[in-house]
């Protein structure tokens, strides 16, 4: 039988690249089961390209048979092809906000840690002046003490270092610049749910699944279905092949068929 080319192509262009992108999707998300897939879309390309190639030395029912099996296997692998896109791109999409959640976490271990230094460098300056004031008011009271030995009349006081006051524009403005930009990153966390890549597969593994199954179960059964009502016109003289009979005649004579149809040899 002579190869059709503008059928070939339209095969190519509807159902053999399809099933590649279903194929290509199944290898980056469904790594694991991608062998068994691999097979499951085989069974349909091959059984869709027999039946549609030798579809026209078929008579006319087994041709629109075959014309409704194409379409059937046409509408599931459509419905393949675009969740296996919807899936990729909510992969994609997984797969950035993890990305961007990874350096939200990373700004807020920077944050934290700056928080962190700035406290301990108040406690600091705390301690310093502490000391300091204990220190003077240890010099204080050795004064003190030697003036009363000496018969003089101790001093009024003495003199303490100021305590840093919290409430001191240089000491708190970091303090609450840092603490606004820690809650900006929570309040961003919990306004945005963390979106996980494989929990968008598990999501749409029972969708595709179905679909395969669907896919499958068409070329299969539809195969077996076809092959057991093939019946071959290679002629295109809407008689089948088996049921004709070669009658050897003159030239010019004719003879019925058994379906009443008349012959020439």
């Amino acid at each position: 039988m002579k190869l059709n080319w503008a059928k070939l192509a339209i095969f190519v262009f509807t159902v053999l690249l399809p099933a590649i992108a279903v194929g290509i999707s199944n290898w980056y998300v469904f790594r694991d089961s991608f062998v068994m897939a691999t097979i499951l879309l085989v069974i349909t390309v091959g059984v869709a390209a027999v039946t549609t190639y030798y579809s026209g030395a078929a008579l006319d029912k087994i041709r629109r048979y075959c014309l409704i099996f194409d379409l059937l296997i046409g509408v599931v692998l459509c419905i393949n092809l675009t969740s296996h896109f919807l899936l990729a791109r909510e992969v994609s999409a997984a797969k950035e906000a993890v990305e961007d959640r990874h350096i939200e976490e990373e700004r807020h271990a920077v944050l934290q840690k700056k928080k962190t230094e700035q406290a301990a460098l108040l406690l600091e300056r705390q301690a310093t002046l502490l000391n300091a004031q204990r220190d003077a008011l240890r010099m204080e009271a050795v004064r003190n003490d030697a003036a009363r030995k000496a018969g003089v009349r101790p001093g009024s006081g003495v003199t303490l270092p100021p305590m840093p006051d919290m409430s001191d524009s240089t000491a708190e403005q970091p303090t609450d610049s840092l603490r606004a930009e820690l809650d900006g990153i929570k309040k961003s966390r919990e306004a945005k749910p963390p979106s996980d890549p494989d929990a968008v597969k598990r999501a749409w593994n029972p969708w595709l699944t179905f679909w395969a199954f669907v896919d499958v179960f068409i070329a299969v059964i539809g195969g077996l279905t076809l092959a057991s009502l093939w019946q071959w016109d290679r002629n295109n003289n809407g008689i089948p092949d088996d049921e004709e009979e070669e009658w050897a005649l003159p030239e010019g004579e004719t003879k019925s068929l058994p379906n009443g149809q008349g012959r020439r040899s």
